[in-house]
This record gives structure tokens, C-alpha cells and sequence, in this order.
């Protein structure tokens, strides 16, 4: 049998679309995991890389006269409430830049190139795959972890970290994993990288991230019911705040989370987290309006007074305090935006898959305060539903190669 003569295409052929080269140069150093800020040099190096990817996305989405929509109007706002909080308190100008600075920078990377969804979601779930499976080989190989946090000394972590610092990436991931598997119909590569997250999460043993991508998964497993409810955006959302007050409830009256406990017959401090959110609550009380700023973790515990208080562990609680009402008020917004965008395409995979991911996202912020940017490709996958839900509809042929989508005008714009 007569071999296939080897075609320029097959040597050229690459994990991404030559179409999204420059967004996945653009995207990778966004993808910092804890790990490599053991070694000062690789540190620097990112950080670097980092910034000028920021400035770079910003460059091309001034001279490529890209419409910025009232998302991004009101996403900027936040930033300059939050940074305005920040410098006004004497807060962390690099902390801020590191979390939410940088995260303005991913979103409208992400916006910039959502005109061709396919290629943007190969280039991430290519990342995705090699940071799961590396990490998930170091869990293994080295089960008690490569280095332990600076900051309290007895933290084990591996590549992406603490075993709570996983669930930001996976949330990515497994949004992308999904879309994959929905763009070119293979079942296999996405299958096995979920299931790769969910191993690392039972390794690590972190029950809450664990069970939030568990939600995530089944609700995806389920998309295609008649489950509609299930996926309205705003539903979700109100299940979120309506959870939020039994929280606060929780952590501020003795007498009802006595009562839980008398009943469960357990602490209900959620390892500690209820005593630092009645101590947070506190310190929110005091600057209601503007906040404290984006503060150090060594700031923050001082703050707080309590030894493993860096964060909040909830998001929210940590927005009020860093940001006040009126950085938390732009972000509400935002939010509220992007779940209207995601309504406005009811009924489509893309929708049901970015309300089951924000929704999952929402509950993990119940009891973290994840600080990583790269939760804000979520948002901007999200805030542009219908574009990746009209991918959908394209040929399966055109999923990874150069073709309709990479031969586009506004694929080829965003690459020359």
C-alpha cells in the first residue's frame, strides 16, 4: 500500500490555529501558575510578560478600532473605583495590578479575538492541557507537594499550586473542554481532561472545589434536557445570593449557626471561615463606602487578626472590603450585563454552558477569594455567548485548521 506523500501542512502543523498564534502568544503568560513564583528569575519573567501582553492587547484594541461595549465601559469603572480605593487607603498598587489589573487585560484579549471562538478554544484548551496533566504527574510523583506557601509555611502545593488555587484554572478548562468536545464532536481528549481536574481535586482532597466542579459536570451532562430551569442565568444567580445570606446570616448571629451545629452535631465554622467573615464584616462596617484597598496577604491578616485570614474566603466579603459598595455596586453590574448576554442566546449549548460555569464560579466564591485573572476569560466567554453559540453551527472541518473561521476577515485582521 502506496504511503501518503508528507504534505507542507502536516510539517507545519501546530497545537493551535495558525489563525490565534498571536492570541495564544498573548494568553500564555496569563497563565502563571504558584509554582513559578519560587524562582525569581521565571517570576520576573512572567510578570514582565504579563504586563506587556496588558499593554499589547490594549494597543490592538485601540488601532484595530474594536467597539468596546458598555461591558467593557463598566468593567473599566470597577477598576478605577477599585484602584482609586487602593491608592486613597495606601493600600498594594502591585497587588492590585497582579489580580484585577491583569484581569482587565485577559478579558479584552479574550473579547479582541471572539470573533472566531474555535481557535480561541483550542489555544486554551491546549494549555489546559498541558498544566492539568503536568500538575496531576506531580501529584502523584511527589505527594507531598514540590514547596510549601511562603506565607504560613505548611501549605503543600505542586505546579498550580494549593489544592484551593486549582479550581480557577479548572473552571476554564473544563468550559473549554466542553466547547471542544461540542465544536469538533470528539468525545475522548475533553473527556479525559475533566476527568483529569477531578482526579487532582480528590488527590488534593479539597471537598469544596471538588464538589463545585462536580455540579459544573453534571449540569453539563444534562444540557441536553429538558431541564430549562436548570440554565436560566438568572435563576442560578439567585440561588447564589440567596445562598450568600445564609452565609452572612451564619457567620453573624451565634444563635443560628448554634442551632446548625446543635442539629448537625459538627462545627459549622467551615474550618475557620465563619469567624474570619464576622471579623471581615467588621473591618467592611468601618469603610463602607470605598473600602481599605487591594491589600498584601500580610496587610490583610493584620487587618483581619487572624493567622490564615490572606483572603476573605468569599469573594464577595472580599470585594466589599477591598473595594467597598461602590467597586462592589460596578461589578454587580458587570455581572449583571454578562448574564443578560447569556440569556439573550437561551437555548444554546454555548448559554447553557456559560450559566452552568458562572454559576459554579459563583458558588466557589462563596468560600474563596480567588485573586487569579485568568477567571476573567470566564467572564468575557460569557459576555460574548452568542458569538461562540453561533459556532456551534459551523462544519466540524473547520475546528482546528486554517480555514472558514482562520481565513476570515476578522481573523486574519486580528493576526496581521
Amino acid at each position: 500500500m502506496p504511503h501518503r506523500p508528507l504534505r507542507r501542512k502536516d510539517v507545519l502543523r501546530t497545537p493551535v490555529p495558525w489563525s490565534a498564534l498571536l492570541f495564544f502568544l498573548l494568553i500564555v503568560p496569563h497563565f502563571k501558575t504558584a509554582y513559578i513564583d519560587t524562582f525569581a528569575s521565571a517570576d520576573m519573567l512572567f510578570n514582565v510578560a504579563r504586563v506587556a501582553s496588558m499593554l499589547i492587547t490594549i494597543a490592538l484594541y485601540v488601532a484595530k478600532g474594536h467597539r468596546a461595549d458598555v461591558r467593557v465601559g463598566v468593567l473599566v469603572l470597577f477598576e478605577m473605583c477599585l484602584l482609586l480605593s487602593t491608592l486613597v487607603n495606601e493600600g498594594s498598587l502591585v497587588a492590585f495590578i497582579s489580580t484585577y489589573g491583569l484581569g482587565l487585560g485577559v478579558y479584552l484579549l479574550v473579547d479582541l479575538y471572539s470573533d472566531y471562538p474555535r481557535a480561541v478554544v483550542a489555544s486554551v484548551f491546549f494549555v489546559g492541557e498541558v498544566l492539568v496533566y503536568l500538575n496531576l504527574a506531580t501529584m502523584v510523583l511527589v505527594p507531598d507537594g514540590l514547596y510549601v506557601s511562603k506565607l504560613l509555611g505548611f501549605y503543600h502545593n505542586w505546579v498550580l499550586g494549593y489544592k484551593n488555587q486549582f479550581l480557577p484554572f479548572f473552571i476554564c478548562f473544563a468550559t473549554v473542554a466542553f466547547l471542544q468536545m461540542r465544536y469538533t464532536g470528539k468525545r475522548l481528549r475533553p473527556t479525559v481532561l475533566i476527568a483529569a481536574m477531578i482526579l487532582s481535586l480528590i488527590l488534593g482532597r479539597s471537598a469544596t472545589s471538588l464538589i463545585v466542579m462536580v455540579i459544573f459536570v453534571f449540569g453539563m451532562m444534562i444540557a441536553e434536557t429538558r431541564a430549562k430551569l436548570v440554565f436560566n442565568p438568572y435563576f442560578l444567580a439567585g440561588v447564589i445570593v440567596g445562598a450568600f445570606f445564609v452565609i452572612v446570616l451564619m457567620s453573624s448571629s451565634e444563635m443560628i449557626s448554634g442551632f446548625i451545629a446543635s442539629i448537625a452535631n459538627r462545627d459549622v465554622t467551615f474550618s475557620g471561615r465563619t469567624i474570619i467573615w464576622s471579623s471581615v464584616m467588621d473591618a467592611i462596617a468601618q469603610k463602607p463606602f470605598l473600602g481599605w484597598g487591594v491589600l498584601t496577604d500580610e496587610a490583610h491578616i493584620a487587618l483581619i487578626d487572624y493567622a490564615e485570614a490572606s483572603t476573605a474566603h468569599n469573594f464577595y466579603l472580599e470585594m466589599l472590603l477591598s473595594g467597598g459598595l461602590s467597586s462592589f455596586s460596578a461589578f454587580l453590574v458587570f455581572l449583571i450585563l454578562v448574564l443578560k448576554k447569556v440569556k439573550s442566546c437561551e437555548g444554546s449549548y454555548a448559554s447553557k454552558l456559560f450559566a452552568m460555569a458562572l454559576f459554579a464560579l459563583g458558588l466557589a466564591y462563596m468560600t474563596e477569594a480567588y485573586s487569579n485573572p485568568i477567571l476573567f476569560a470566564l467572564f468575557a466567554f460569557a459576555a460574548n455567548a452568542d458569538k461562540y453559540a453561533r459556532g456551534e453551527k459551523w462544519g466540524r472541518s473547520s475546528a482546528l485548521s486554517p480555514n472558514r473561521e482562520a481565513h476570515s476577515p476578522d481573523a486574519l485582521s486580528a493576526t496581521h
